[in-house]
């Protein structure tokens, strides 16, 4: 009698188990982030609950769209073998895509966190906007808070008035790095259209440069590039660097010349960092 061969992953006998599979898959990414979204710990000495809850939401969406489009990447290419099931390999798609999107929503690096042990030297003459009070709000709501000052720009709070303000479009940073590094990019962050309070984000900056500097005092500096950030893109947009140095720097300056349209003051919720430790 002739044995016929097991063969793996070939397609379901009926379209009942293929279904199955793919509910099973479906659940599975969508409770285990759900299951992120609500057992995150709240601050009870946070104002703003419904915003960041909001905010949450909306990444988390993003987060499922990306998990299904991998899960059906996976569930299309796998090869199986005795030591792993199917079941097992989507398993393995959603952790590895929570946990990417967990890193600090870039999957890199960043070595301008203040809490790491990065922090500001200077803003040179960047005049703040705003007394230390909130500067402007709606509905009691912070649409821009100047108490946080320039370290908000190195701080992962990106809820709406948790934002370095400055007067005009024009302003810098001088940011000690954690260490020296070979600076491959940067992000830039700003609150979506879809939590601002008002609906406007035109205090965002805009056009920015990028450069590197021997020390606080330095007059010249390496210019890594000039970029703009797109009001219709995300919120986190990255910025690869266009001028590649041998050289390692740990101190950058950061040259916001324009934000969107806003004419009395410009608003930085976060800027990250990202390197090499060795040349590549």
């Amino acid at each position: 009698m002739a044995i016929r061969k097991r063969q793996c992953c070939t397609p379901a006998p009926t379209e009942n188990y293929g279904t199955t599979i793919c509910i099973y898959v479906l659940l599975f990414g969508t409770g285990a982030a759900v299951t992120y979204l609500f057992m995150q710990p709240e601050n009870n000495g946070t104002q703003h609950i419904h915003e960041k809850r909001n905010a949450e939401i909306v990444s988390s969406l993003h987060v499922l769209k990306t998990i299904s489009n991998n899960i059906q990447n996976s569930v299309h290419k796998c090869q199986c073998s005795k030591d792993s099931t199917l079941v097992d390999q989507v398993r393995g798609v959603v952790r590895e895509e929570l946990e990417h999107r967990n890193a600090d929503k870039t999957g890199k690096a960043d070595y301008a966190l203040e809490s790491a042990g990065a922090y500001i030297i200077s803003t040179r003459q960047t005049e703040p906007y705003g007394t230390g009070t909130t500067a402007m709000s709606l509905f009691g709501i912070p649409l821009c808070n100047s108490s946080h000052g320039p370290n908000a720009l190195i701080q992962p709070g990106v809820m709406p008035g948790e934002c370095w303000a400055f007067k005009g479009q024009a302003g810098t940073a001088v940011i000690r790095l954690i260490t020296k590094i070979h600076v491959t990019g940067v992000s830039v962050e700003h609150i979506s259209r879809s939590i601002s309070p008002n609906g406007e984000t035109n205090t965002a900056p805009k056009d920015f440069s990028i450069w590197g500097l021997q020390s606080a005092d330095d007059t010249e500096g390496f210019f890594f590039g000039q970029y703009t950030y797109d009001m219709k893109g995300t919120a986190v947009q990255h910025f690869p660097v266009l001028h590649k140095s041998l050289r390692m720097f740990d101190i950058i300056e950061f040259k916001v010349h324009s934000n969107h349209g806003h004419p009395e003051y410009t608003c930085i919720y976060r800027l990250r960092v990202h390197g090499d430790l060795e040349q590549n």
